[in-house]
């Protein structure tokens, strides 16, 4: 059983570029969609759902693109959402997450980039689905 997992992804989409509406229906947008495919595509996962049940660990250091200012937790919905869920994905549910940990750096070898560590959280007390 795999007991981390780890991954570089690009930066994900700012929040208010994730969700349009059209006729009073929402729906994702199409950088949205295309960001939720390439983080899809860079963790390659294709097998059996890793974490069915169990609480989870999210570290996640973001390097944005440029020094603008933006709110830390801006990132967290597409970059999470993108995750893939449900069976045969990388965990069942981001609900799931029991504990998450979030570092902004500015580093020039690394900009435009998130780092994200999975595990399985093992402190007492977070309750199994």
């Amino acid at each position: 059983m795999i007991q981390r997992l780890e991954a570089w992804l690009p930066y994900p989409p700012a929040l208010n570029k994730i969700w349009r509406m059209h006729n009073n229906n929402i729906y994702l947008s199409p950088e949205a969609k295309q960001y939720k495919q390439h983080v899809e595509e860079i963790l390659g996962w294709h097998g059996e759902t890793i974490w069915k049940s169990e609480m989870l660990v999210v570290d996640i250091v973001s390097y944005p693109p440029d020094r603008r200012t933006r709110d830390i937790d801006g990132i967290l919905k597409c970059l999470i959402d993108a995750i893939p869920s449900g069976q045969g994905g990388i965990w069942a549910d981001d609900s799931q997450i029991a504990e998450l940990h979030v570092l902004r750096l500015y580093g020039f070898e690394h900009k435009g980039s998130v780092q994200i560590k999975i595990s399985e959280c093992r402190k007492e007390n977070v309750r199994k689905r």
